[in-house]
């Protein structure tokens, strides 16, 4: 069965993070606000969501994504390092309190 990983952030840290889980059976999406493709068409069916954004477009990221909705059951993984200016949290916290129904983990070093 496929895996659908939709990478949210085509930077550097997207770009590696996208090169380590390509391997294997998985449908790897990869969206940016500069993308040809719809943040609704790469997040759609994904089993996992992970953001690679910058912490100022966390928010605003999670914001246009909840009328979109994810998957039921979808993980959301977060490798954004860094607090919101201006409510200081976390950026898995922002993910948690967007989308409680779905499990958030944060990928740090």
């Amino acid at each position: 069965m496929t895996q659908t990983i939709a990478i949210l952030g085509k930077g550097a840290w997207g770009s590696a993070l996208s090169t380590l889980v390509s391997p294997g059976d998985r449908d790897v999406r990869m969206w940016s606000r500069s993308s040809s493709e719809t943040l609704e068409e790469v997040v759609d069916g994904a089993d996992v969501v992970l953001s690679a954004i910058s912490m100022k477009g966390v928010a605003e990221t999670a914001r246009k994504l909840q009328p979109i909705g994810l998957k039921e059951g979808a993980i959301i993984a977060t490798a954004t390092k860094g607090l919101d200016p201006e409510t200081l949290r976390t950026p898995g916290q922002i993910w948690e309190k967007t989308f409680p129904e779905h499990p958030v983990v944060v990928l740090s070093g």
